[in-house]
């Protein structure tokens, strides 16, 4: 099951025969057996998908957690299918760039392209531009996740400073997903609650949502009415953690 699932094409067909062949050769199985083994092993591969794992919600989840939202990944499956790629030659491209993305994240300026990446390149049928467009998209989504890692950093930093934990920073995302809000969006959302915090610090029972604020959080942020009142909400409760530290 693992090795189909690391199948480097995402070929499982393939990858069948090869294991089909291996149980009776190296193994010896029948072809009864054979048929019984893999079988189950369809089975589990399908229940793996199901379960929100498989390649689409799986590849999905790899480029959010890189910093690239559905929109970035649309652009950048745009951007495959102008090179002359299509079908699963794109799925496959896809993988192949989250893993060359951490490779270029790993070794930075030092980046040079792996051994296991120019064999597979040299088997496949890509061309040298197709490839060269793939390094070129691994290099800006890695960069891309540098700059996320810094900015997410400095939120954390200081949402710290006001005796908020990183576990509780967590949690507080969370909510502001729960009520609609993602990516960019939610991004500045914290941003300005950590403006409402410090008002709340200095006006004490006084405080009151400024225009300013309210400007910010609903014509540049573009949040609702219930969405704003929601962040007020959360920075209350964040509000008094600070105060019992």
């Amino acid at each position: 099951m693992e090795k189909l699932r690391k199948d480097p094409k995402g070929n499982h067909e393939e990858a069948f025969h090869r294991v089909r062949s291996y149980l009776a050769g190296e193994i010896g199985l029948s072809r009864k057996q054979i048929g019984v083994v893999l079988g189950l092993a369809k089975k589990l591969l399908a229940r793996h998908k199901a379960s929100g794992k498989g390649k689409g919600e799986g590849v999905r989840g790899h480029y959010r957690k890189l910093g690239v939202d559905d929109d970035g990944l649309k652009r950048i499956h745009h951007a495959l299918g102008e090179s002359g790629l299509h079908g699963h030659q794109i799925d496959q491209a896809l993988e192949v760039i989250v893993k060359l993305s951490h490779q270029v994240r790993k070794e930075g300026e030092r980046f040079k392209l792996a051994p296991e990446f120019l064999a597979w390149f040299k088997k496949s049928d890509y061309t040298g531009n197709q490839i060269e467009t793939m390094i070129g998209i691994a290099r800006r989504v890695a960069h891309q996740a540098r700059g996320k890692t810094k900015e997410d950093g400095g939120l954390r930093s200081h949402f710290e400073k006001f005796g908020v934990s990183g576990e509780v920073l967590k949690k507080v995302a969370h909510a502001l997903e729960e009520a609609g809000l993602k990516g960019k969006q939610l991004k500045q959302t914290l941003g300005g609650m950590l403006r409402v915090i410090h008002k709340m610090r200095a006006e004490g029972e006084a405080f009151k949502l400024d225009p300013r604020l309210l400007k910010c959080f609903k014509a540049e942020i573009g949040l609702s009415d219930a969405q704003v009142e929601t962040v007020v909400n959360l920075a209350k409760r964040l509000e008094g953690i600070k105060r019992s530290h």
